[in-house]
């Protein structure tokens, strides 16, 4: 019953203490039926002070054959950016590449997130360039790249070309490169 399987999966993904359970659990499950459980647990784990885990638990399933797919790939980078683990988030990026992900709009927020949070402006750019479509999310996420990195500059550069609504957090970050920059006299 998938009900339960899938109630099972979120009750083993909110402890590291289970992460053997959850993993013995998936193997008695089918992977090709749904990737739901899986990404229930790893999402459980990415939310959790201990993300790093959620890479491990994605690399053993990986291991075990299950698929990731467009709902995988943000939960495990969103770990990557919470530890700053940078050589895992361009493997992930391979994979993304590999399996086809690369022109999925969450799946390329979530790069252009991971990349700018861990202060590698370079790859956040390269993701950016590559986006046929950009959102707020998108824009959002170089800017405060830049804001990040000390580049105010260039986060304001970017705010005057952005061809869509700002949303509060786009202001924040131009709000604060201009607060650097001397911009604001409160």
């Amino acid at each position: 019953d998938n009900s339960v399987v899938s109630k099972v999966a979120e009750f083993l993904g909110k402890s590291v203490e289970f992460v053997d359970y959850a993993c013995e659990f998936l193997n008695q499950i089918d992977s090709r039926s749904s990737s739901f459980p899986f990404n229930t647990i790893i999402a459980g784990y990415a939310g959790s002070n201990t993300p790093r885990v959620s890479v491990l638990v994605y690399r053993r399933f990986i291991l075990d054959g299950f698929l990731p797919d467009m709902f995988t790939f943000p939960m495990v980078l969103k770990s990557c950016a919470k530890f700053l683990g940078i050589g895992e988030g361009k493997q992930i990026h391979g994979v993304v590449v590999k399996m086809g992900f690369l022109c999925d709009l969450y799946v390329q927020n979530s790069l252009l997130h991971f990349y700018s949070v861990c202060g590698e402006c370079g790859g956040a750019i390269r993701v950016f360039d590559d986006m046929l479509v950009r959102d707020v999310v998108s824009w959002t996420g170089l800017i405060s790249g830049y804001v990040r990195a000390g580049l105010f500059d260039k986060a304001l550069a970017l705010f005057l070309k952005m061809d869509v609504k700002p949303n509060m957090a786009t202001l924040v970050s131009v709000l604060v490169a201009c607060g650097r920059l001397g911009f604001l006299n409160l």
